[in-house]
């Protein structure tokens, strides 16, 4: 860390100059433009309040990049998931490995290798309270007021795992008035919703509630031409209450409780033909390598289990705030408790997989049978406990003085508990036949056969506890009346024990027997800014901040190297302009940054040489520069236009080396790598790559009209579109995804209580994969290529009552 320090204060010389350039270039438009004093006049756009620094401000004077989705937004955008969202925010990217399992979101460029098995790179929070599992960060959008996205590593701020930043997540409070709604959604592929809420004073002016829910179903936009099932649909049910509670003038309660029921269907997902690489001799499948590009075929597995593959998750949520507030300062108090529960099954059929598998008459596997269909399975399951509790009190002195100061202590207790299982049968194959396969070398598959008929079982069980403490404390001073200097330390304790309580596929694994791995880390995180408003509507500002990711263990280590993985650390240098013009009816903001990251966690081989296990490792850094942009303008009094734009450009640097694609670019005789050898196992030294699912630019653009209709109808239409430039999906570049561009347009009619509207998803019907994985399926025997889809185009009705 002390030679990233150095090389800090050497870009912040070289950012000196261009950011004084970018402040000079803005002051000069913004003086031309800019009214004599803030204004908010009617007509103009609306100001944005954030709580993203844990307090009430406005948008366009934080020091720190932000997009803000309004609740009109997320209403007229008919968001329902975290994937719209993403589609509204530039400089953000999110993949799946399908069904909503191993969720991992990038904001510019920091990437989680791991796909959600660590501690993610970006932290939930609802109403302030840490949500930890990745997969349950689709709350129901029917009782939210706002969506703030914060880019860049915010740890010193928020501590659980705000690495790369965070989605913060607030709630509509209950009104003073009675307010009531439904809503009723009806489209195609079996799409159907409902969302209804209650909201109202309860007694008095003393006590506020609220009750909201969702029931949400889709079908899915594949269907399989050859078993006719429907593949990438869900299911939603979420219920939530809100209490509040105003016991005097300072004091307030606010209580939260949430569940939600998720079920999400068999993924869209499709077997690829390698367009490149190397063609074993006595192998079905060849390695992939290129560019990534979808077929009309979908391939969904003909389910022969009872139950339905998928992934199912339950997610339960409680906190409550209490505030003090006085003229001494204010006080206050967070609790939190979470649990989520997740299962997924899938059930893979092999015949729809391009046959990695050959079907022998008797014992010989050069001259498999022509024309017979393989009907192998293979069965995987997944499930996950985590449960956790938080506690946060903090103290922050009165605003209103030239110096402003805060202080508190957060504490954090997780338990998570994992369970997978895979097994392969060969219950299916005809009688008088053999399966076999390529795994090293050409065997039958029943050499690995149980006395149960499944072949090559792994059943996992492991334990995971986490402790973490820290304390924190900020400042905020007012050098002049228009140049203002921050800054908020934490300092974080974390204890973390694992202990695998069973393992059968891989025997010789480190403590198979339940004795605990246990590690400790200690670190400090910072935030620092400075704040300068030279004219009226125009701030600037220069910030620092660094980011800790914690580490963790593998379950399926063999040897002490692999037990346990460090920390992954980064450093973010940030320069910004925010400006509104025009009355306001144009805002401007805009960012560079640059980005340095160290000990990046990803997969690789394990150090043992007979471990076929992939573990987690500390393997190298990577370095990025970029730029975001926000413009909100409003020409017209009945038309909102919105064009979000970010680019940056993720490598690898250092020294670093992939350790996950090394065997696959050592098969294929076009790999444009030079390969070295480190002890058992090559690898391929990777720097100035692009980090994997980085897209270096992208888009997110809206426009809406408003209108009126004999001063008794309103309405509106509105248009989104969104663009990812094309990125590469592993560290060794040998495969990528195209550019993939979404369109959406909504529109409403609403007379007093009553509202109708319609929406069209995808118009442009994109179905590029959103993720791309070797092994996916099949991963103990062959090395079959897949990829996970996005829905298709669908279109849908609305029908509302608010009273």
């Amino acid at each position: 860390m002390r030679a990233f320090s150095f090389r800090g204060r050497l870009i912040g010389a070289a950012f000196g100059p261009i950011t004084l350039g970018f402040i000079s270039a803005a002051m000069a438009q913004s003086a031309s433009l800019a009214p004599s004093a803030a204004s908010s006049a009617a007509g103009g756009l609306e100001t944005i309040t954030v709580t993203a620094r844990k307090k009430s401000e406005s948008l366009q004077k934080v020091p720190l990049s932000i997009t803000a989705i309004s609740k009109r937004d997320l209403q007229n955008s008919h968001v329902q998931n975290l994937y719209d969202i993403v589609a509204l925010t530039p400089g953000v990217n999110i993949t799946d490995l399908g069904a909503e399992v191993g969720t991992s979101i990038t904001i510019r460029g920091v990437t989680d290798l791991t796909f959600g098995v660590n501690i993610p790179d970006v932290a939930t929070f609802l109403d302030g309270t840490y949500l930890r599992d990745p997969a349950a960060i689709n709350i129901a959008a029917a009782g939210l007021s706002q969506v703030e996205i914060v880019k860049g590593p915010v740890s010193a701020l928020y501590g659980r795992d705000a690495y790369s930043g965070i989605i913060n997540y607030v709630t509509e409070r209950p009104t003073s008035t009675p307010h009531a709604n439904l809503e009723y959604t009806v489209g195609d592929y079996g799409k159907e919703e409902v969302q209804a809420s209650v909201s109202g004073p309860i007694w008095q002016d003393k006590v506020f509630g609220k009750i909201f829910g969702t029931y949400d179903y889709f079908n899915g936009t594949y269907k399989d031409p050859v078993s006719d099932q429907r593949a990438g649909g869900d299911e939603k049910k979420d219920l939530g209450g809100l209490l509040d509670v105003n016991w005097n003038a300072n004091i307030a309660t606010h209580f939260d409780l949430y569940y939600g029921y998720d079920y999400f269907g068999q993924t869209a997902a499709q077997a690829l033909t390698p367009n490149c690489g190397y063609n074993a001799e006595i192998s079905a499948d060849e390695l992939y390598c290129g560019r990534i590009r979808a077929s009309n075929k979908v391939n969904i597995s003909n389910d022969t289990q009872a139950g339905n593959p998928g992934n199912e998750r339950r997610t339960f949520f409680g906190s409550m705030r209490n505030t003090l507030n006085y003229d001494w300062g204010k006080i206050d108090s967070i609790t939190g408790a979470t649990r989520i529960d997740e299962q997924a099954f899938q059930a893979f059929d092999a015949s729809a997989l391009g046959l990695p598998y050959l079907l022998a008459n008797g014992s010989n596997p050069n001259n498999p049978p022509n024309g017979k269909s393989l009907l192998e399975h293979e069965y995987y399951g997944a499930a996950s406990e985590t449960s956790n509790f938080s506690q946060e009190l903090r103290y922050t002195s009165p605003q209103d003085q030239r110096l402003r100061y805060g202080a508190g202590g957060f504490y954090y207790r997780e338990r998570r508990v994992q369970i997978s299982a895979a097994s392969l049968t060969d219950a299916n194959v005809p009688a008088g036949e053999e399966l076999w396969s390529n795994y090293g070398v050409f065997v039958p598959l029943t050499t690995w056969e149980t006395p149960t008929g499944a072949v090559g079982n792994n059943v996992n069980v492991a334990h995971q506890l986490t402790d973490e403490a820290s304390a924190f404390a900020n400042g905020e001073f007012d050098i002049l009346p228009n140049l203002t200097v921050s800054t908020e330390y934490r300092y974080t304790d974390l204890l973390q024990q694992f202990v695998a309580v069973r393992n059968q596929y891989y025997g010789a694994a480190i403590d198979p027997f339940g004795s605990h791995i246990s590690q400790t880390n200690q670190y400090f995180n910072t935030n620092e800014a400075i704040r300068w408003l030279p004219i009226p509507n125009v701030t600037l500002y220069f910030a620092f901040a660094n980011g800790t990711k914690p580490g963790g263990f593998n379950g399926a280590s063999t040897v002490i190297a692999d037990e346990a993985f460090g920390p992954e650390t980064d450093v973010n240098y940030e320069g910004g302009a925010k400006t509104s013009w025009l009355e306001n009816r144009l805002q401007a903001n805009a960012a560079i940054y640059h980005i340095e990251t160290a000990n990046v966690q990803a997969y690789g081989p394990s150090s043992d040489p007979k471990n076929a296990a992939t573990v987690i490792k500390n393997f190298g850094q990577s370095a990025n520069t970029g730029f975001e942009i926000d413009l909100r303008g409003k020409p017209t009094d009945e038309l909102t236009l919105t064009l979000g734009a970010s680019y940056n450009d993720p490598t690898f640097v250092g020294g670093s080396e992939d350790l996950s694609d090394s065997g696959y670019c050592a098969l294929i005789p076009s790999c444009a790598k030079t390969l070295v050898t480190r002890g058992p196992h090559q690898e391929i030294p990777i720097d100035g790559n692009s980090v994997p699912y980085s897209p270096k630019v992208t888009l997110s653009a809206s426009a809406e009209y408003d209108y009126e209709f004999r001063d008794i109808y309103h309405g509106f239409a509105r248009v989104n579109y969104s663009l990812r430039s094309s990125e590469y999906t592993d560290a060794a570049e040998l495969t990528s995804i195209g550019m993939t561009s979404n369109l959406d347009f909504d529109t409403g009619l609403s007379r007093g209580p009553y509202s109708i509207g319609a929406y069209v998803k995808n118009i442009t019907d994109n179905r590029t994969p959103v993720t791309f994985n070797y092994n996916v399926q099949l991963e103990y025997f062959q090395d079959v290529p897949v990829v996970v889809l996005p829905p298709g185009r669908s279109f849908a009705f609305t029908f509302g009552v608010h009273f």
